[in-house]
């Protein structure tokens, strides 16, 4: 199967409680050259992109699921395949 980078960072913090995904975005965010906000306006949507993906929410929690959704859906274009399978050879006795 096809990853991005964004698609196999996105299994660790949906592995994580909601607490520590914060953490670990946020994280990822900064070590990356980005701003993550403590503190985000009342009614303001909070945009996170991180590893070539965006995705928006209403809430940080809300941001942080619709980022790994995203990431971890196959790229467009990308076609994902099942390996072929090998047949065994054949032994002669």
């Amino acid at each position: 199967m096809f990853q991005t980078l964004a698609n196999r960072f996105a299994d660790t913090p949906s592995a994580l409680p909601l607490g520590e995904r914060r953490d670990v975005v946020a994280c990822a965010v900064i070590e990356t050259g980005g701003y993550y906000p403590f503190q985000v306006p009342y009614r303001a949507a909070l945009e996170i992109q991180l590893y070539g993906t965006a995705a928006i929410g209403w809430t940080e929690d809300e941001a942080i699921q619709n980022w790994i959704e995203t990431a971890q859906r196959t790229p467009a274009g990308i076609h994902t395949t099942e390996p072929p399978m090998v047949p065994e050879p054949a032994t002669y006795s």
